[in-house]
């Protein structure tokens, strides 16, 4: 993470799911969101992680919640944050039971 926020590899990745949306702006729930362009959500969205040294729990906080809005905004739900250190089998179960 760079300076509270991801990598630009990390931006790279969420900005190709964009176009899943609309460039519009409606109003749903009491927020501006985009409609989808296809008329079903987007992918669910999960965020593994490898921290650096400096990285502390308000940067996960951070990245944490932006990966919530996003997938707010794309009609669609953030499963989880973990760290690439967890087993596979931890995260097939987290995936699994969500």
């Amino acid at each position: 993470m760079i300076a509270g926020f991801y990598s630009a590899l990390l931006k790279t990745a969420i900005d190709r799911v964009i176009p899943l949306a609309l460039p519009y702006i409606e109003l749903a729930g009491g927020e501006c969101r985009h409609p989808l362009r296809y008329g079903r959500s987007m992918p669910k969205l999960a965020f593994l992680y490898e921290p650096e040294e400096d990285t502390d729990a308000e940067d996960l906080r951070i990245v944490s919640t932006a990966f919530e809005r996003f997938a707010r905004n794309g009609h669609t739900r953030f499963l989880f944050a973990r760290p690439l250190s967890d087993s596979p089998e931890e995260v097939r179960h987290a995936i699994e039971h969500l």
